[in-house]
């Protein structure tokens, strides 16, 4: 696949259908997609199976993978999030930047839709917790 995309890079990454360079690129990356698809449906089936299996004759080995597989999504947001074209990296500011986000949201606006009850009771609940 590199090769393809340096010699598409080569050629001044062209687009369109029309370009060898750009139509070889696309089915390389096309082929990668789908290997890694089925390498992932695989996988999955074989990881189902052997649960399957464990639940009946290992269930230690059963609960050991139910209970890795479970923890978390694995998300890296070490990269960190991006809110109004700035990236924000350290646990606090993105915290910061939720809170605005959620505090703008619920900021009274000059939408004729605003519903200002709503407003209160949201405001209430959150006084009493």
């Amino acid at each position: 696949m590199s090769s393809s995309r340096a010699a598409w890079c080569s050629a001044g990454r062209p687009r369109g259908a029309q370009h060898k360079e750009y139509r070889e690129y696309n089915a390389v990356k096309a082929h990668f997609r789908r290997a890694m698809r089925r390498c992932g449906e695989q996988f999955m089936t074989e990881l189902e199976h052997k649960l399957e299996y464990d639940s009946v004759h290992d269930s230690v080995s059963f609960w050991r993978t139910v209970n890795l597989r479970k923890r978390g999504s694995g998300a890296d947001i070490g990269g960190g999030i991006n809110f109004d074209g700035n990236m924000y990296r350290s646990r606090e500011e993105i915290t910061e930047q939720w809170t605005k986000y959620f505090k703008d949201l619920y900021t009274p606006s000059s939408y004729p839709d605003f519903d200002s009850h709503w407003e209160y009771v949201v405001g209430q609940e959150v006084e009493q917790t």
